[in-house]
């Protein structure tokens, strides 16, 4: 939870861009000193996973991921409190959670926001694969973000590199 104060706190602030570094999660984690990164810029923002734009105002910036065997995409965009919590809005995020409450808060946003990237299986059910690590990330991670100032210059020559 501090992770996304403080995230919110860089997005109200100034423009800036964080690199998220983020702890390998699971049992396998304890063993093995990897983890993933990601990046978040807080005023640019996903018009849809694969497409960004400059954010409006009360957006919170998006994160921008990459994993392997993800639809054939190189990076996915998702919103800040989607990639951390898995929910639209921070009002949303439960108080407490379990591994089946999890699940159905990643995919409840995945039928919602991500169902043309990630469809369900012939019989309707969930698919399997790495989808599941770009939303509600900080269930199962613990999150260091390292922030840079940017300028609205930075911000608006970068966005369309990724677009």
């Amino acid at each position: 939870m501090l992770v996304a104060v403080l995230l919110l706190a860089i997005a109200s602030a100034h423009a800036s861009v964080a690199f998220l570094l983020e702890e390998p999660y699971g049992e396998f984690g304890a063993f093995n000193p990897t983890g993933h990164a990601a990046v978040y810029l807080n005023h640019v923002c996903a018009e849809s996973p694969t497409e960004l734009r400059m954010c409006r105002p009360g957006e919170l910036g998006v994160v921008i991921s990459r994993y392997h065997k993800v639809d054939g995409y190189d990076w996915v965009a998702i919103p800040l409190i989607p990639y951390l919590y898995a929910v639209d809005s921070a009002d949303q995020v439960p108080a407490t959670v379990d591994k089946s409450v999890v699940l159905a808060l990643r995919d409840t946003y995945r039928r919602e926001h991500l169902l043309s990237m990630f469809p369900n299986t012939p019989d309707d059910k969930i698919p399997s694969g790495n989808w599941t690590e770009l939303v509600g990330s900080s269930y199962d991670r613990t999150i260091h973000g390292f922030e840079i100032d940017t300028t609205p210059e930075q911000d608006e020559r970068f966005q369309p590199l990724l677009s």
